[in-house]
């Protein structure tokens, strides 16, 4: 299986695919800085770390492909077609970060024709989908309304992050978790 982006939610994918005994890949901008974050290991759970540069050949290897990457000017398209077909014929596909990732008329076509065995999808480019689109009536897709992340816990970690940066701007001390403008995310 193939992971891209390790950030929290990859690297809590990859925790959780160790229960079912799967080889993990994972797809990252700077494979060097990654493993700079664990120690100068690859992180835990993941088998094989790959640099972005080398997703061709990761794809060719996955029967199953999740991804987690934020959207961004580099990520914007990155899936497209000719990078669905490499995966294996029968393979599945998910997506839980963010629409436009991955071109959804190419993922519809080769669903349709039996190359993706499955794929779902908790975000897609245009959210909701409009009511002329054909992502809703393929039936091996399973389409949620990108709402994977919600957890009964997820406002009050929210609410815990909040205070601690309004304490911490009180205090004239750096905030924690602060979106890169410049990354986009």
């Amino acid at each position: 299986i193939g992971i891209l982006a390790l950030g929290d939610i990859g690297l809590a994918i990859a925790q959780r695919l160790q229960g079912f005994d799967m080889t993990v890949y994972g797809a990252v901008r700077d494979p060097d800085r990654t493993r700079g974050k664990h120690g100068g290991s690859t992180p835990p759970n993941v088998d094989q770390l790959w640099s972005i540069s080398k997703l061709d050949e990761m794809l060719k290897l996955c029967g199953w492909f999740i991804i987690t990457a934020p959207l961004t000017n580099t990520t914007r398209g990155m899936i497209d077609k000719r990078r669905l077909q490499l995966m294996k014929k029968g393979s599945y596909i998910i997506v839980i970060s963010r629409g436009g990732i991955v071109d959804e008329n190419a993922l519809v076509q080769l669903l349709r024709s039996g190359h993706f065995a499955g794929a779902a999808l908790d975000s897609v480019a245009e959210e909701p989908p409009p009511k002329h689109s054909t992502i809703w009536d393929v039936e091996n897709l399973i389409l949620s309304p990108h709402s994977s992340g919600a957890t009964p816990e997820m406002f009050d970690k929210r609410r815990v992050i909040y205070k601690e940066n309004l304490r911490r701007f009180l205090a004239g001390e750096p905030l924690f978790d602060v979106c890169d403008k410049n990354e986009g995310f």
